[in-house]
Parts: structure tokens; sequence; C-alpha cells
């Protein structure tokens, strides 16, 4: 059995070596059932330790993560496989097409068999063409988004919050350039955001299916919405990295089916 090492006596680069040994030995188990202990060893800390440091870089809990890659591959089987979507569940961890039915619809917004309908249909369709075709250009304004290519207010910018305790938070909403959130968002207050920006130059296949590197930028930072409409986030951007988890989300395709 491998020891367990106290987070006190370990560095960043250590702590972060840790955490993404833990998150490789997932992506490569994912059908199989790992539990808090396992992945703790892979990292060399005891299971207090090991949830407290997860959590705090990469702001999901083990489970949440490991979820989340289940259904980002679960995502990638459905667009570039013709495996039956019981299979697919079954791959990725899954031992009943009904959990999987359901946990897939509940996270990603769609139904396994929708979202690979929409996705297909979707394989070429760069973003800012999507955008094009479904609403003028908005003027540049308060969102106060900075980083790597953000030079252009073209792209989809998405934004997922969390208010309090609640760990989940929202379903990935679109936000236009000059922060203007879709109708029904009504609460106010300060949340926790992530944010991620899809370049206008790639499809969504690239950007949220296969990570490609360049397609994508991410953030994370905390946003207020003043109940007016906008929504004020003082997010910078980055290429993502291995302690991102997935973004699960069929925001861009419902986008294309509408326009």
């Amino acid at each position: 059995m491998l020891p367990a090492i106290g987070s006190a006596i370990l560095d960043a680069d250590d702590r972060t070596a840790a955490i993404c040994r833990a998150i490789a030995w997932m992506r490569d188990h994912l059908a199989d059932r790992l539990r808090l202990d396992d992945l703790a060893r892979i990292a060399l800390f005891s299971r207090y330790h090991f949830h407290r440091i997860f959590h705090a870089m990469t702001s999901v809990t083990p489970a949440q993560f490991l979820t989340a890659l289940r259904l980002a591959e679960a995502q990638r089987l459905l667009v570039h496989s013709a495996l039956l979507i019981r299979d697919i569940g079954l791959r990725v961890g899954y031992d009943s097409l009904g959990s999987f039915h359901t946990r897939f619809s509940r996270l990603v917004g769609s139904a396994p068999g929708t979202f690979r309908q929409l996705a297909r249909q979707a394989h070429t369709v760069r973003i800012g063409d999507l955008l094009a075709a479904r609403e003028p250009r908005h003027r540049p304004a308060g969102s106060r988004l900075t980083g790597p290519g953000r030079g252009s207010t073209d792209g989809l910018l998405l934004v997922q919050l969390a208010a309090g305790a609640d760990r989940a938070g929202s379903g990935w909403l679109p936000v236009t350039p000059d922060g203007c959130l879709p109708p029904g968002v009504r609460a106010t207050g300060e949340y926790r955001a992530r944010v991620v920006w899809v370049r206008p130059g790639a499809t969504v296949t690239e950007a949220l299916v296969d990570r490609t590197p360049g397609s994508f930028l991410v953030g994370t930072g905390f946003a207020r919405y003043r109940g007016t409409g906008r929504l004020d986030i003082p997010v910078t951007l980055r290429e993502p990295t291995d302690l991102d988890p997935p973004v699960l989300t069929d925001v861009p395709l419902r986008l294309l089916a509408a326009a």
C-alpha cells in the first residue's frame, strides 16, 4: 500500500503533480469503480487532504471531476464513433442505460441520442458563423474579460454560476459580448463563475468535444449580477490545463438548431 503524505510538506508544484496524477488515473480507468480512497492513494495523500486539495485546485470535488471526465468521453464517442448509446455508457462507467441517460441529460442538457444528432449536424459549423446567423453583432462593453486572444469581441462566451455553498452551479449560460444574460436570469448577487470563451474560428466539436488546443479559453473568478440584465465578469481568460474539468453543455448545439 502506498503511504499517505501530509500536504504541509509539499510545495505547490508537488501538489499539482499529485492531483494531475490522480486525474490521469481517472482518465485511464473511466469504466472502473473508483473510490475516493483509491484516488487518494494514487496522489499519496490521506483521504481528507486529497479531497480538500483536489477541490481547492480544480473548484470541484473528485466525484464531480470524474463524472465530467466520463461524460466528456461519452460526448466524444457519440460524435466520433458508431457505438450504441448503451455501449458508450458501459465504456464510461455506467452499468445501466437508464442511469447513463439520466446523468448525461441532466449535466449536458440533452439526451445522448439528441446530442449525437445535433453534434453531427454541427460538425463543420464554426462558432463565428453560428453567431452571425443567430443574432446581430453586439458592442463590447462591461464584461471585462482579458487574456490571450481577447482583442476581438467575436466568439461564444459561456458562463456557469454557483452561489454560496452550491458546488454544482447552474448549467452553462450564453452571454453576449456586452455581458447580457439570457432572459430568465433574475437573482441578484455575487457568484463564483466558470467562464469558457470559444474562438470564432473553432467548431463546436473542436472546442467542447475534442478540446483541441487553441480552440477555447477558460477562466474562473467572481461575477456580480445587479438585476439589470447584464453580468459583470472580471475574469482573466487562459489556456485550459489538466486541472480544468471538461465543459459539459449542449448550448452551442441548441443555438445552432435555433438559428
